[in-house]
């Protein structure tokens, strides 16, 4: 019986070990030139399929892996832009287009 539990303690440490941190980016996206919220634009990582939309605010909010993603923001009515970030930590970015 103490092996079993000896095990399934091993199992459950090795599986925390290998867990990388998460964290969320997360900030406005706003028409460059007034200023207004843009509704539903699109910010999306390269080589994955996670994205998110932009809320009625233009607010998004993003939950990633540490590491280094190119992100593209986009909407039907604007030119596009990216951005490459090093995510290290919880921050926030701005987009205007």
């Amino acid at each position: 019986m103490f092996k079993i539990y000896a095990v399934l303690i091993s199992l459950l440490l090795v599986n925390a070990g290998m867990a990388q941190n998460r964290f969320t980016l997360n900030g406005y996206v706003k028409d460059s030139l007034s200023g207004e919220s843009i509704i539903g634009a699109t910010i999306s990582v390269s080589g994955q399929s996670k994205a998110v939309t932009s809320n009625q605010y233009g607010f998004y909010s993003i939950t990633l892996e540490e590491g280094t993603y190119t992100l593209q923001v986009s909407h039907v009515s604007y030119a596009g832009v990216s951005l490459q970030l090093v995510l290290h930590g919880n921050q926030s970015h701005n987009f205007d287009l």
